[in-house]
């Protein structure tokens, strides 16, 4: 009994001392884990479009665009990189003006910089008279300026990022919000799907912003594409394409949101090995919030009039707004500090 209660007491002893030096691994390992995720480089680039044609209210958006990228960097790890690639059919002084460069990202410890391709070739044309799809096929064409990156965040122009953006990497492939989806459009969308042997739609509502892994989001682009011409060739009549048509199929099936509906399908289809999330906290949150821009990484100018709002900001300019009045630590208040910093004065 007494050499059992001894065995006992030694064995008892062994595991304390066993779990000691495990904790004491563990807590040394998720340490040297943290330093080492602090250490590493990350490179991303916010890739844009901008054209040359009836373009002053997208020169604008660009412009709040680079401030607010501008802004982001003041925030951003001395590892990390993060560059804005804006591509446009043409030259555009502007790009210029804001210091961008022709010569693609080098090496990961350059200083962050904006790229410039002034030279790409759109995708619209006689037969394919879409003319929003140049915001996706950016990514789908092969181009050096887009080479070289870890993560790639898809967006529109008339966004702003913020200082959350700065250390902002989520686990898996992140979109945003999304509102094209009407009675019915969900199970189009899905049948369409199944009739091109890809995944069943399971997310509905895919924001335009898309951030996440290079491959794979030119991957998602480069489908996203292919799907559109099926789109536009098999499920749009002419009269539904025709300009005259105009809004009357919204919101149920409507050409003008095209890029929404491949999006949606390429989305749920070429992230299904890896998965993805709507992280709508976080991209195309409404510029309009009085919330935090610390806790949100992404904003987006929703179609509506409320401060800010990108309509009344093109339209009446917010004349009695005062830069000095302005709180950075709250949405509207730090978009419109963005646009109205950016303005070019004269």
């Amino acid at each position: 009994m007494t050499s059992f209660r001894l065995l006992t007491a030694w064995l008892l002893g062994v595991l304390s001392t066993w779990s000691c030096v495990m904790y004491y691994f563990n807590e040394s390992t998720a340490i040297a884990d943290s330093n080492s995720s602090k250490q590493t480089t990350f490179v991303r680039a916010a890739v844009i479009y901008l054209p040359t044609k009836a373009n002053t209210r997208f020169l604008s958006e660009f412009r709040w665009f680079h401030r607010s990228w501008v802004e982001m960097l003041k925030y951003q790890p001395a590892n990390w990189r993060t560059d804005i690639v804006v591509f446009s059919d043409g030259p555009i002084p502007l790009i210029d003006e804001l210091n961008c460069t022709s010569q693609p990202r080098i090496s990961r410890t350059e200083p962050n910089k904006c790229v410039g391709v002034q030279n790409y070739t759109k995708l619209q044309n006689e037969t394919f008279t879409y003319a929003y799809a140049d915001s996706v096929n950016i990514l789908a064409v092969g181009n050096p300026a887009t080479e070289g990156y870890d993560w790639i965040l898809r967006t529109d122009i008339d966004t702003f990022l913020t200082p959350a953006f700065s250390t902002w990497k989520p686990e898996k492939f992140a979109v945003g919000r999304g509102a094209y989806c009407g009675n019915g459009t969900a199970n189009r969308l899905a049948r369409i799907s199944l009739d091109l042997n890809l995944t069943k739609s399971t997310v509905h509502n895919i924001g335009s912003t898309w951030y996440g892994p290079a491959n794979v989001l030119k991957e998602c682009a480069k489908l996203s594409i292919s799907t559109m011409f099926y789109l536009h060739d098999h499920e749009f009549s002419d009269k539904e394409k025709s300009p005259k048509y105009g809004l009357k199929g919204w919101p149920t099936w409507h050409y003008g949101v095209l890029t929404m509906y491949s999006g949606h399908i390429a989305i749920n289809h070429c992230t299904r090995h890896i998965g993805f999330e709507k992280r709508t906290d976080q991209l195309d949150f409404a510029s309009s919030s009085q919330e935090s821009p610390f806790n949100h990484a992404h904003l987006h100018t929703w179609q509506n009039s409320k401060r800010f709002s990108k309509f009344v900001f093109h339209d009446q300019g917010y004349p009695n707004e005062k830069l000095e009045s302005l709180n950075l630590s709250v949405v509207n208040d730090y978009a419109m500090y963005m646009a109205l910093d950016s303005v070019k004065k004269t």
